[in-house]
């Protein structure tokens, strides 16, 4: 795999680095359901003219974004690796503040032509290295008769929530830190309003909104809004709306403007209110909103915030509901991959190494345990102590989880997705600004992905 021209690189690397980072990486899940085993292709097709040599002794560089205790568990990790392999491999992670910084430093380092062996970055980051080659294609990797994947240890982590030989995207990089974006909700509340399980329809939805709305009194209740550019996408999911095109985004549709009505609706019913918390724990805590969007990285903190708030009420986390006759439940599955970047297919064969230690099943549920993590397959077993909400989590990545897009555009196209939603959010618009909100979106969006994330 040669190096390509550093301009290319270059330039790819630029467009990734100009993306704001994202919300912060997942968590919980729980016992992810039978794994979906893989159909083995032929050997010759899986490993597609590439035959991994063994891996060299040497020092391998890992860059990521991690912090806190995913940045611990992940250096006690290497640490382990590289005191247990017998190739003599040394893996070196280093740790940047963000994204944004990961894609300058990682400019900087092309110009010198000294870029990293291994990466934890984004999909979308890894699209933009990968249009102009930086990214090595991990399938061969995976499916290498002497150095991949047994058929036994495929079929606890190849499914179809990670498939990278049948999904281009998959075939970036192994998800690393996986997470979902969903709806936070009462049960407990929900319960003493007379409804005896979480919204299955919009209808469901809107009932048990209003009622919550309507118990408070206060202008409180129902659903929190919260203009992030992650809950709009999931709520336009669950309207039938593609999102993404092979071509493009597709953000003004039929089925995106029912989902802009659907919402607007709520807000000028009183069954739904803006806190002025970004993060409203505190008000969910308080009984002031029956429901909230957020990734499963907030579970931590609002587990907190219940307990601060002295609120016994059982909580968990569901789908965004379905929107019509024929559709599904839908959660949106996000979080950064651990790809092998472009150098000689000797160093890459001992970056692969560390990755094929990473999938092992006692790494994997160290790793789950330290970081909460959503399993990636059947690879790990959830702790005995798991969140129920962390379970709940898994379970719906498992049935009901799409996948953002890949796109090197999406870091940007998420602000702009934030920006409509506060626009749909502001009771002062008015009615033909709102008409306009999705139009703009989409020539937004489409003047970000044409300048490929610039």
């Amino acid at each position: 795999m040669r190096v390509l021209s550093r301009f290319s690189l270059l330039l790819a690397l630029a467009l990734a680095a100009c993306a704001p980072p994202p919300a912060a990486p997942p968590t919980p899940s729980s016992t992810a359901p039978a794994a979906v085993s893989p159909t083995a292709p032929p050997a010759e097709e899986a490993a597609a003219t590439v035959s991994i040599p063994e891996p060299p002794a040497g020092e391998v560089r890992l860059w990521h974004v991690f912090s806190g205790e995913a940045k611990s568990a992940l250096e006690e990790i290497a640490a382990a690796f590289n005191a247990g392999n017998t190739y003599g491999i040394i893996i070196l992670t280093e740790s940047r503040a963000n994204t944004f910084q990961l894609g300058q430093d990682m400019n900087a380092a092309l110009t010198e032509g000294n870029w990293p062996g291994l990466v934890a970055a984004y999909p979308y980051q890894l699209a933009a290295w990968q249009a102009a080659g930086l990214v090595a294609p991990i399938q061969h990797f995976v499916w290498d008769p002497q150095f991949g994947l047994t058929e036994e240890e495929r079929a606890l982590v190849v499914n179809r929530l990670w498939d990278p030989l049948n999904n281009p995207a998959d075939n970036l990089g192994v998800p690393a830190l996986r997470g979902v974006h969903a709806l936070f909700y009462n049960a407990a509340w929900a319960r003493e309003l007379g409804f005896a399980a979480p919204p299955a329809t919009l209808e469901d939805f809107r009932r048990q909104a209003c009622a919550a709305a309507a118990a408070n009194g206060d202008g409180t209740g129902g659903w929190l809004l919260t203009p992030d550019g992650s809950a709009l996408f999931a709520w336009l999911r669950a309207f039938g709306a593609p999102g993404e095109t092979d071509s493009g985004y597709a953000f003004d549709t039929f089925e995106t403007q029912a989902a802009a009505a659907f919402l607007r609706t709520l807000l000028e019913d009183s069954c739904a209110w803006r806190p002025a918390s970004r993060y409203p724990d505190a008000e969910f805590a308080a009984r002031q909103g029956l429901f909230y969007s957020a990734s499963t990285t907030g579970i931590p903190a609002l587990a907190e915030a219940m307990q601060v708030a002295g609120n016994a009420d059982d909580w968990t986390l569901i789908p965004y509901p379905c929107a019509g006759e024929g559709c599904a439940p839908v959660v949106t599955v996000h979080g950064p991959a651990l790809a092998i970047l472009d150098a000689p297919l000797e160093a890459q064969s001992a970056a692969w190494a560390f990755i094929r230690y990473f999938l092992q099943p006692d790494v994997q549920a160290e790793w789950i345990r330290r970081t909460g993590a959503l399993p990636l397959g059947q690879a790990a077993d959830p702790s005995p102590g798991a969140a129920p909400q962390w379970l709940a989590a898994a379970d719906l990545a498992w049935q009901v989880g799409v996948p953002e897009p890949a796109r090197p555009s999406w870091g940007v196209v998420l602000g702009a997705l934030a920006d409509a939603a506060r626009a749909l959010f502001d009771p002062a618009l008015s009615q033909a600004a709102l008409r306009g909100v999705l139009p703009q979106l989409q020539a937004t969006a489409d003047e970000i992905d044409a300048a490929g994330g610039r």
